[in-house]
C-alpha cells in the first residue's frame, strides 16, 4: 500500500506507482503491519485533535490502541486527528500498565524512513528509495513516510537500532531527528490529518498505491 493527501497533485518526481490514491482504514493499516504480534503485546499509538507543536506531554504519552478504537466511531478511526502508531509493539509492566518504553518492548514491526520527498519539511529525495517500499504515507504537501513491514516481527531492540543507524549512514534518516533512533517511534497512521501551524489548512492524508 502508499499513503498520499487527499484532493492534492504530485510532483512528477513522486514515483507512479504512488499517484492513484486508495482507501485503507487504520483497521487494515495495523492488521497488516503488526500481523506478526507476540502473544501478550500490544499495539501503541497517540491522536489528538490540537496542531501537535500545541499538544501537552501527556498526549504524546498516548496508549493502547484497541480493537474497539479503530472498529468504532474514535479519534483512531474518524481521521479528524493528528492519529500516530508506534513502530513497535510493547508488554504489560509488573502493574499492568502499557508504556512505549524499551524496557516493555515487545518487538519492532516495521523500519520507516520519515520526510521523503520535495516538500517543504522533506530531507531525502525519491531516489535514494531503491527497495519498493511496503506503503507510503504522505502527511504534508509532497513529504511522505515510508514503512518497510518485518515478515518476522524483529524482537532483539538493539538490532533494530543497529539497523536504523544503517539507515541514517547511508542518508535514508535525518541524522538531526532524535526519535529515528528509537523503537518507540511515531508515525502516521493513514488515516488522519496534520494540522501543523506552518503548513496553514489541515491536511487529511489517504493511502496511494
Amino acid at each position: 500500500v502508499g499513503c498520499g493527501l487527499s484532493g492534492w497533485v504530485p510532483e512528477m518526481t513522486m514515483p507512479k506507482e504512488y499517484r492513484t490514491e486508495i482507501d485503507l482504514s487504520n483497521k487494515d493499516f495495523t492488521a497488516g503491519v503488526f500481523h506478526d504480534l507476540p502473544v501478550g503485546a500490544h499495539v501503541y499509538g497517540t491522536a489528538f485533535p490540537e496542531p501537535p507543536e500545541d499538544a501537552k506531554p501527556g498526549v504524546w504519552m498516548g496508549g493502547v490502541i484497541t480493537e474497539r478504537s479503530l472498529t468504532k466511531k474514535s479519534r483512531f478511526s474518524s481521521g479528524d486527528y493528528n492519529s500516530y502508531y508506534v513502530v513497535s509493539s510493547f508488554y504489560r509492566d509488573a502493574d499492568g500498565n502499557v508504556y512505549r518504553r524499551k524496557a516493555q518492548f515487545a518487538a519492532a514491526h516495521t523500519l520507516c524512513t520519515d520526510d521523503l520527498g520535495d516538500g517543504m519539511s522533506a530531507k531525502i529525495s525519491w531516489d535514494r528509495i531503491k527497495l519498493p517500499p511496503s506503503y507510503v504515507i504522505e502527511t504534508s504537501p509532497d513529504n511522505c513516510q515510508a514503512g518497510y513491514i518485518f515478515l518476522e516481527a524483529v524482537t532483539d531492540a538493539d538490532k533494530y537500532n543497529r539497523v536504523v543507524d544503517a539507515l541514517i549512514h547511508q542518508g535514508l534518516a535525518a541524522k538531526n531527528d532524535p526519535g529515528m533512533r528509537s523503537v518507540s517511534r511515531y508515525m502516521r497512521l493513514p488515516k488522519g490529518r496534520n494540522n501543523k501551524k506552518k503548513y496553514g489548512k489541515p491536511h487529511p492524508h489517504v493511502c496511494r498505491a
